[in-house]
């Protein structure tokens, strides 16, 4: 289990982490982005006070987000909001949170 700050769009719902330092990440409508990893994040978007943060714990290692990340496959980084289908094939496959899921962060 690996620990990660994570962001939630209040414009799509979309909760985004990023999984290596050099990890630009949009939410799904592209308001907000996330950025960093673990070694010095950064978030924003039109209005910072809108945006909620949350603690999460993805039960991957750091390794496995980086070489996610590292060979571009995508499968981790965002989580659809409950209700949401995913938008790609490799999120519904994420063992990290199953399609039929809903988040429920950690605050």
């Amino acid at each position: 289990m690996t620990e990660v700050q994570a962001i939630e769009c209040p414009v799509c719902g979309y909760i985004i982490y990023s999984r290596a330092r050099h990890d630009f990440r949009h939410c799904e409508c592209g308001v907000c982005f996330i950025d960093g990893g673990f070694d010095c994040l950064r978030y924003g978007g039109p209005d910072l006070k809108e945006i909620r943060t949350h603690t999460l714990e993805v039960p991957l290692t750091r390794q496995e987000l980086y070489d996610d990340w590292n060979h571009a496959q995508d499968k981790y980084g965002k989580i659809a909001p409950c209700g949401q289908p995913l938008s790609s094939a490799d999120w519904a496959s994420s063992p990290s949170l199953p399609s039929s899921t809903c988040a429920e962060p950690q605050s």
